[in-house]
């Protein structure tokens, strides 16, 4: 969880906003359970919580002028289109038993035990992140995949995460591919020479099994 200062504002409007960004600040809403909630935060203040990590499936607390705490989660950060700095934010209020719909990461493990990565394929992430369905006090911070044993064309779908009690995808109606092994030439080259090793070492055999029997018709 974390603590995000932020100061009460009665007055809303373009004017309003942009005054706020020239004084480092933005905009912010709060929705749910109730009328919305204008509010005012320092930019650098959210970028910071942004950065810390999980900012989507942590529940922040949000420091009001120094006398009122209010539990929220995020729902969405609107950034300028060139300097890439926050414009606006809008968080939900939290209701812990409350069903919500939340951007979870995913995050990829055992590459190195990838027979397909390992001969030079290329890992396509499908999806860096997923809609999840959860109450709000069982918002999972990651969801883990793993690639070991996948080779070139293999992919992995959102079956095979293990998700925590109560937690389910939003798309319900198919088991989509989260990642998957694309061959590239590199692959390719190795897959031709170990085909090339496996037709050399059956044809030495081969001429080993003649040998053989011609040895044994001459005797």
């Amino acid at each position: 969880m974390s603590t995000i200062p932020a100061q009460s504002r009665t007055e809303t409007g373009k004017g309003i906003s942009r005054k706020l960004r020239r004084d480092g600040r933005i905009p912010v809403t709060v929705y749910g359970s109730g009328d919305p909630i204008n509010l005012s935060m320092a930019a650098n203040d959210l970028l910071r919580s942004v950065r810390a990590g999980a900012f989507w499936t942590t529940k922040h607390t949000l420091d009001i002028d120094g006398k009122d705490k209010l539990d929220v989660l995020a729902r969405d950060v609107q950034t300028h289109v060139v300097n890439g700095l926050p414009m606006h934010a809008d968080f939900m209020r939290f209701d812990a038993k409350k069903q919500v719909r939340v951007n979870v990461t995913v995050r990829v493990t055992g590459e190195d035990q990838s027979p397909g990565l390992l001969k030079g394929g290329v890992l396509q992430l499908v999806r860096s992140d997923i809609e999840m369905v959860c109450r709000a006090d069982s918002i999972p911070n990651e969801l883990v995949i793993s690639m070991a044993g996948t080779d070139i064309g293999d992919s992995v779908h959102m079956s095979s995460i293990e998700l925590p009690e109560g937690v389910r995808p939003a798309i319900a109606d198919r088991d989509f591919t989260v990642a998957s092994v694309v061959g590239t030439r590199t692959s390719t080259m190795a897959n031709l020479a170990e085909g090339e090793e496996g037709a050399d070492a059956d044809a030495e055999g081969a001429e080993g099994a003649e040998e053989g029997g011609e040895e044994k018709a001459a005797e």
